[in-house]
């Protein structure tokens, strides 16, 4: 499920570059759903944690993908609050497939756009609301933004 708080939380990933550099785990780069993130959000192909490849900057690895990427790979990968005003959105879909698998809970201080994405629902912690629509998403954000 999806939790989103509107707002910061102290315990959210602010820094997730430095996180991810410190924990990260080659094995990840093995999933299939790692390697869906690092196509939906960098356009990059994985062959393993260093040994990708990206249609703008050729040959790289997993320390070379972007900040929003990093997130995403966080997001699924650990139980870490994550602060998804970091993120592009183009991650928010895959935001809502980390979602499907598990619980993840986001902080956003702007609108991510939501919109067209299949099956989206989501649980807004600020007023313990669920919503299962972009229109139902907008109506509740306008409070808290």
């Amino acid at each position: 499920m999806l939790k989103i708080y509107f707002g910061h939380l102290d315990e959210a990933v602010s820094h997730p570059a430095i996180l991810f550099k410190n924990i990260f785990l080659a094995e990840w780069f093995e999933d299939p759903f790692v390697k869906w993130i690092c196509k939906i959000a960098d356009d990059t192909d994985v062959v393993s944690a260093y040994q990708m490849t990206n249609p703008t900057f050729g040959p790289v690895n997993c320390t070379m993908l972007s900040q929003g990427c990093k997130n995403c790979i966080l997001a699924y990968e650990t139980d870490n609050v994550i602060d998804a005003d970091i993120m592009g959105d183009n991650c928010a879909r895959i935001l809502v497939e980390i979602a499907k698998k598990k619980d993840l809970t986001v902080t956003l201080s702007y609108l991510k756009i939501f919109k067209d994405i299949p099956d989206f629902s989501a649980l807004i912690l600020n007023s313990n609301k669920m919503v299962y629509s972009f229109a139902e998403y907008v109506f509740e954000a306008v409070e808290y933004l």
